[in-house]
């Protein structure tokens, strides 16, 4: 896709753009000592943008050939003028874009381990995850994705983005007496960066096993949060959530999954 040539295209349009896209993913996880089956997903295909008459359409097509290419960009090209007298503005008004320029993520070349490698990574830490009998059900995983964008326009424009998304993740849940506690690295998703080797080592990923049970633990014991009224301190990006969340959220209470830092919430 990076060196793929652009055919010669002879389209009736006042501007066009393809926007290559191709991502692949490689998903591990242990779960309960137990290696989960190997996932791995390529997801490929482009996009057509068209200005034609005024007007502007899109279509989007798996086949990447010249011919695939050609088709897609007549049929935006046909959606256009359809539309074009039902459009918003005119898109003979808009600039016509050429960029030109390179970007990589941080290591993206960078070696990775093997997929045995992976799955020796995550039996460890979910091996020490569950060294409790309290502890009922605990996972590890990690998700690395790669994608290439890739956009080049009738004006002149190529631009070529490579990313590499680390996406580790862990959680742990502990049960005893009627109450059930869930703790995870991050919240799920929490984690998802560009880079290779030091995502993991930033957010210490290798030895969470064993704290992230521990912080479970710690919350099955923890008390209920008294009755009463109480004065709250929230930093501003959580003034967006629900006072029912909010309620959810102080230290000591025992309902949240994910309680914030003790300089996040004003304790009783």
């Amino acid at each position: 896709m990076l060196d793929q040539p652009i055919p010669a295209i002879d389209l009736r349009a006042d501007f066009w753009s393809l926007r290559f896209v191709e991502e692949r993913s490689e998903a591990y996880a242990v779960r309960k000592n137990v290696a989960m089956p190997f996932a791995a997903s390529t997801d490929r295909g482009v996009m057509a943008t068209v200005y034609a008459d005024g007007g502007y359409g899109y279509a989007a097509t798996a086949d990447t050939s010249p011919a695939g290419l050609v088709a897609a960009l007549e049929r935006a090209a046909h959606w256009a003028r359809v539309t074009a007298r039902s459009a918003l503005f005119d898109s003979r008004s808009l600039p016509l874009p050429a960029p030109k320029g390179r970007y990589r993520s941080p290591g993206v070349d960078a070696p990775m381990p093997s997929r045995r490698e992976w799955f020796d990574l995550l039996h460890a830490e979910s091996a020490a995850a569950g060294f409790d009998p309290r502890i009922v059900d605990w996972e590890a995983g990690i998700e690395v994705r790669t994608a290439v964008h890739r956009l080049v326009t009738s004006s002149g424009g190529d631009v070529v983005q490579e990313y590499r998304y680390m996406m580790p993740g862990l959680s742990v849940t502990a049960h005893d007496g009627g109450v059930t506690q869930t703790r995870s690295l991050n919240g799920y998703r929490g984690i998802c960066q560009q880079g290779g080797m030091e995502v993991l080592a930033r957010f210490g990923f290798e030895a969470a096993g064993r704290r992230v049970a521990e912080e479970a633990l710690e919350l099955l014991a923890a008390p209920n949060c008294p009755s009463g009224t109480m004065d709250v301190l929230l930093a501003p990006d959580q003034m967006s959530m629900p006072l029912p969340t909010v309620k959810s959220c102080c230290p000591y209470d025992k309902s949240s999954v994910a309680p914030l830092p003790a300089r996040s919430v004003t304790p009783p």
